[in-house]
């Protein structure tokens, strides 16, 4: 399939398999994640050096918010949006057991046209 024939539906059946997907083999890996993951190596110092402290940044795709909540302990304001309910969840709550200014929302990456919070910078 090639972008010209991508349209709504098309999206949408798309994204509904995604989260099918994530459903399926993410749950259990999703209740086992409570605490802000250290562990990444070049993106925080990456996105460090590319946003210089600014704020706020919105992740794409944020997952289990895994950067943004790395990113927030280092004194960002950031939001995550991702498609998987779980996701957003679990991510929520790790920011909020560990007093993080870090927010999550269960979005489509097309929905933002519709948002009116303005971000200095965002990554997926």
């Amino acid at each position: 399939m090639n972008d010209e024939n991508l349209d709504v539906s098309t999206l949408t059946h798309k994204n509904q398999s995604i989260i099918d997907f994530y459903r399926a083999i993410g749950v259990e890996g999703i209740n086992q994640m409570t605490e802000v993951d250290n562990r990444l190596g070049w993106e925080i110092p990456t996105l460090e050096h590319c946003f210089n402290n600014a704020g706020p940044l919105l992740d794409i795709g944020c997952g289990q918010g895994r950067i943004a909540l790395q990113l927030s302990q280092l004194g960002y304001v950031v939001h995550g949006i991702d498609i998987v309910p779980e996701f957003v969840e679990a991510a929520n709550g790790i920011a909020k057991r560990n007093n993080l200014n870090c927010q999550f929302f269960c979005e489509d990456f097309f929905a933002l046209a519709n948002w009116k919070e303005v971000y200095a910078g965002a990554y997926a």
